[in-house]
């Protein structure tokens, strides 16, 4: 969700530089940059979407054996993996942490401006010397030297099939009404069709 406000400036940007006509509807004309930016938002809400339904449907151990199918490197699937594995730790700390501050200082609402440098920076060292307590229990109980990304093969189930089914409807059927709306194609001023 945080590549939304992104795909928000990049179709704002495309009304305010893209301004040649491209189309007329009536006595409506139909910039470039309209038509850019409602593709941009489109196709950014349907990749954020199949994501989030993916993820959704086969869990992160899906999601990572999916990027190692698509040949991404395995560093970055590792890095990825720690993160999601981590984030739970992370948020812990926080919550610890900012029930500390809130013990000592009763009665403040929210974090004081000048404490959020060493705030954040007993967070790190915190959560650093947390996981790497968590990785040496790992280890002593027989953890492999080379982490594991948990990628295995799961058979899809009756969900995932109807799920499947139920985009590839909704495309075909949103293909064929674009398609029908859209009429015979015209050819535009400069040769583009």
């Amino acid at each position: 969700m945080t590549v939304l406000p992104l795909f928000f400036f990049f179709a704002l940007s495309n009304l305010l530089f893209a301004g040649e006509t491209i189309l007329f509807l009536g006595r409506y004309e139909v910039r470039e940059g309209v038509v850019m930016s409602l593709s941009l938002v489109l196709k950014g809400m349907v990749s954020i979407l199949s994501v989030l339904s993916f993820i959704s449907l086969k869990g992160f151990s899906g999601l990572s054996k999916a990027l190692m199918e698509l040949r991404v490197p395995r560093f970055f699937v590792l890095i990825l993996s720690l993160t999601v594995r981590y984030i739970a730790l992370l948020l812990e700390e926080v919550s610890v942490i900012i029930r500390a501050y809130h013990l000592r200082a009763p009665g403040r609402q929210g974090v004081y401006w000048k404490d959020w440098g060493p705030l954040g920076g007993q967070w790190f060292i915190r959560t650093y010397k947390r996981a790497e307590r968590i990785q040496n229990a790992i280890d002593c109980r027989g953890g492999q030297a080379e982490y594991s990304l948990g990628v295995h093969s799961v058979k899809p189930g009756l969900p995932g099939v109807l799920w499947f089914l139920f985009w590839l409807i909704y495309s075909v059927t949103v293909f064929r009404l674009g398609n029908t709306l859209a009429g015979p194609r015209m050819i535009l001023p400069g040769g583009a069709v």
